[in-house]
């Protein structure tokens, strides 16, 4: 068998026609074909453009990510701080509030502005000492 066929016939359609002839049948068929150098040179080429536009629009994608997680950051801390707030169903805020000491329960109650009880706790020695302006307040 040999490798090459009708190599000294330089036209490519009257090789192409020389084979047709000569040959037992034509066959549709897939076979790994070389590529000359030109062709080759060709794709390396096609192949750096396509690398270096990969590249770039990787980096656009990077560079758009970071922006809107930029954007996206306070949206998601104000969403983890309503959850802690339902979940809670309270918040802490710091405000006036209004102490009344019960000595007869001995006990320090703190109002807020709207008179509703935000916290009590047992009264201190010096909350239950006797002052001159509470002394004047029993008076009335």
């Amino acid at each position: 068998m040999q490798k090459v066929l009708g190599q000294d016939i330089k036209n490519l359609d009257e090789r192409k026609q020389f084979l047709i002839d000569n040959a037992d049948e034509v066959v549709e068929m897939d076979y790994s074909k070389a590529f000359d150098a030109d062709e080759l040179a060709k794709k390396k080429t096609t192949l750096a453009e396509k690398s270096i536009k990969i590249h770039d629009l990787q980096e656009e994608i990077k560079d758009f990510k970071a922006e809107k997680n930029l954007e996206l950051k306070p949206l998601k801390e104000d969403v983890e701080e309503l959850l802690a707030d339902i979940k809670a169903k309270s918040r802490v805020v710091t405000e006036k509030v209004y102490k009344f000491v019960d000595e007869e329960e001995r006990m320090a109650c703190f109002y807020n502005a709207e008179g509703v009880l935000v916290s009590s706790r047992p009264a201190t020695r010096d909350e239950l000492s006797p002052t001159l302006f509470k002394e004047f307040k029993k008076a009335e």
